[in-house]
C-alpha cells in the first residue's frame, strides 16, 4: 500500500482476504469498517490507530480471545461493532469499560459467554448496548442502573437468571428494554414483575418475553404511558395484562389500558379467560390498528363508539419496519404479529404496519353488531365468528372496499 497520510475513512467489507497489511502510518485513521477475513484472532495493529473514533469488525468471522488491552488506547472510541463473530465463549473483555467514549457498542452474537462485566456502567456517554444472542450467564448486574444516558437495552437470548434488577428503574431515558429469552424469575418478593418497572416512563418497548416471572402483573406498568410494545408471553403470570399469547389471564379487561397506553397500535389479549364486557375505555386507543380479544369469555354487547377508532378509518398507505436501537446498523426489534386471516394463520412482521383488523372470535358476545363498524374504512380484516350475535347482517358491509377477510359464522 502507498503512503496514504490523509486517509480518514477505511471500508474492507465484503471481501475475503487472508491478510491486510495495515501500514503504522494509518495512525490518522478516524473510521474501519472491515467485515473480510483478516486474521485469526482480531489483528494487533488496531491498538496503534489511536486517532480511529469508529470501528465496526461485525461479520468478520474473528474467534480466539480479544487481547486484554487491545483497544484500552483507543480514547476516541465512540462507536463498536463486534457482532456477529465467534469468539468461542471468551468472556466479554472488562477493558471495554475503560472506553469512555462510548456512546454504541454492539456485542451481540459474538460467542461470549461467562458473567456481564460490572465496569460497564462507567461508559458514562453510551445510548446503545447490545449484548444479546450469546451465552451469558449470572445475574444481571444491578450497576446497569446507574447509566445515564441510554437508549436502547437488550440482553435477549442469553442464559441469565435471577432477579429483575430493581435499580433499573433509574434508567429515565431508556426507550427499548429487552430481556426476553433468559431464565429471570423478577423481584425478591414474589417473583413478579418489579413495581418499579412502571417508573421507566420513556419506554417505548418492554419485552420481559420467555423467562420465569410469576404472579399478578403491577398495575404501574400502566405509567408507562408511551409504550408501543409491550410482551410478556412465555412467563408464569396470572391476572391482567395489556398484551400476552401464551399465559393464562383471567378476569376483566382492565379499563386502565385504555386510559394509558394512548400511542399502542396491537393490542393482543387472544387465548385467555378474560370474562365480562369489552371495557368502553379500549375506544380511547385512538392509535389503536389491531384489536384482538379472541377465544376468551367475553360477554355483553359491543361497546358504543366504535368510530372513534381513528386508527382503523383510513387505509394504511405506508409501510415500516417497527425498530428501535442503532440508526447506523438498521433495525434491531422488529415488532411481529400472528394472526387468523383468510381462515390460516400468517405471521406478521415487515408487513405489519399495513395490517388493521378486529378479531373478537369465539367469545359469547351478544346483542347486534353496530352498524358503525362500517366507518371504519381501512379494516382489512373483521372475525366476529363464533359468538351469540342476533340481528340482520350489516347493511353497509359494502363500504368495506378494503376488507380480506370478513367471517361472521356461528352466530
Amino acid at each position: 500500500m502507498v503512503e496514504l497520510k490523509h486517509l480518514r475513512y477505511l471500508d474492507l467489507n465484503n471481501n475475503a482476504f487472508n491478510s491486510v497489511p495495515i501500514p503504522a502510518f494509518l495512525g490518522s485513521l478516524k473510521e474501519l469498517s472491515n467485515n473480510a477475513f483478516i486474521g485469526v484472532p482480531i489483528p494487533a495493529f488496531l491498538s496503534s490507530l489511536k486517532e480511529l473514533g469508529y470501528l465496526d469488525l461485525s461479520n468478520a468471522r474473528f474467534s480466539g480471545r480479544i487481547p486484554q488491552n487491545l483497544l484500552v488506547e483507543l480514547k476516541h472510541l465512540h462507536h463498536l461493532d463486534l457482532s456477529n463473530n465467534a469468539f468461542n465463549g471468551v468472556l466479554i473483555p472488562a477493558f471495554l469499560g475503560s472506553l469512555k467514549e462510548l456512546r454504541y457498542l454492539d456485542l451481540s452474537n459474538a460467542g461470549f459467554s461467562g458473567r456481564i462485566p460490572q465496569n460497564l456502567v462507567n461508559l458514562s456517554y453510551l445510548s446503545t448496548l447490545d449484548i444479546s444472542n450469546n451465552s451469558l450467564t449470572g445475574l444481571i448486574p444491578a450497576s446497569l442502573g446507574g447509566f445515564s444516558l441510554p437508549r436502547y437495552l437488550s440482553l435477549s437470548h442469553n442464559r441469565l437468571n435471577g432477579l429483575i434488577p430493581i435499580n433499573l428503574r433509574h434508567l429515565s431515558n431508556l426507550h427499548f428494554l429487552d430481556i426476553s429469552y433468559n431464565s429471570l424469575t423478577g423481584n425478591q418478593i414474589n417473583g413478579t414483575i418489579p413495581l418499579s418497572i412502571g417508573e421507566m416512563t420513556s419506554l417505548f418497548v418492554l419485552d420481559l418475553s420467555r423467562n420465569k416471572i410469576s404472579g399478578t402483573i403491577p398495575s404501574s406498568l400502566g405509567n408507562c404511558v408511551g409504550l408501543e410494545a409491550l410482551d410478556l408471553s412465555r412467563n408464569h403470570l396470572s391476572g391482567v395484562i395489556p398484551k400476552s399469547l401464551e399465559n393464562n389471564f383471567s378476569g376483566n379487561i382492565p379499563a386502565w389500558i385504555g386510559n394509558s397506553f394512548h400511542s399502542l397500535r396491537i393490542l393482543r389479549l387472544r387465548s385467555n379467560k378474560f370474562i365480562g364486557k369489552i371495557p368502553q375505555q379500549i375506544l380511547n386507543l385512538t392509535s389503536l390498528r389491531v384489536l384482538d380479544a379472541a377465544h376468551n369469555y367475553l360477554s355483553g354487547s359491543m361497546p358504543q363508539g366504535l368510530e372513534n377508532l381513528i386508527g382503523m378509518k383510513n387505509e394504511q398507505m405506508t409501510n415500516y419496519i417497527l425498530h428501535y436501537g442503532g440508526a447506523i446498523q438498521g433495525h434491531y426489534y422488529e415488532e411481529n404479529l400472528i394472526m387468523s386471516m383468510k381462515g390460516l394463520v400468517f405471521n406478521y412482521s415487515k408487513t405489519i404496519s399495513l395490517l388493521t383488523c378486529i378479531d373478537l372470535s369465539s367469545n359469547h358476545l351478544s346483542g347486534k353488531i353496530p352498524e358503525v363498524l362500517t366507518n371504519l374504512l381501512g379494516l382489512l380484516g373483521l372475525n366476529l365468528s363464533g359468538n351469540n350475535f342476533t340481528g340482520k347482517f350489516l347493511d353497509k358491509v359494502g363500504r368495506l372496499a378494503l376488507l380480506e377477510s370478513l367471517d361472521f359464522s356461528r352466530n
